[in-house]
């Protein structure tokens, strides 16, 4: 019977470790993309601020989605073609934002978690003063 050996490698400066279990590891994570990578506590405390401000700029960008609305609504019942298609365009622009912040969330990185969050509720903090507002959190 023959023995395999699996020794675990440390991942590199240059190479992207995925976890799949929650983590505070400082090296060799990439983020969404293989050029955004954290190597050190360097690259971690500027992506940390990168995503802080990412997250909350989403909600404001939802903000921007839920007042657009409003103001069509008062100027008409039904959204005409081309007021559909911006609506339409712009509810994707958003769908897509939250994803990639999921990704970010899907790291499983306990400080970039930490950025997600906190930056969500700074941006709703900032932007999000409706009392009348749902707050749903989804995905999209």
């Amino acid at each position: 019977m023959e023995e395999h050996h699996h020794h675990h490698m440390p991942a590199s400066a240059s190479s992207c470790d995925m976890k799949m279990v929650f983590n505070w590891d400082l090296t060799g994570l990439c983020v969404i993309f293989e050029w955004w990578k954290i190597n050190d506590s360097t690259t971690m405390i500027g992506s940390f601020f990168i995503i802080l401000l990412l997250s909350a700029l989403y909600e404001r960008l939802r903000q921007f989605g839920r007042e657009y609305d409003i103001s069509l609504s008062k100027q008409r019942d039904e959204a005409s073609g081309i007021v559909q298609l911006k609506r339409s365009l712009l509810y994707g622009i958003q769908v897509l934002y939250a994803f990639m912040l999921m990704l970010i969330f899907m790291t499983y990185n306990g400080y970039l978690m930490a950025a997600t969050a906190l930056g969500a509720a700074i941006g709703f903090f900032f932007f999000n003063k409706d009392l009348n507002n749902d707050k749903g959190m989804a995905c999209h």
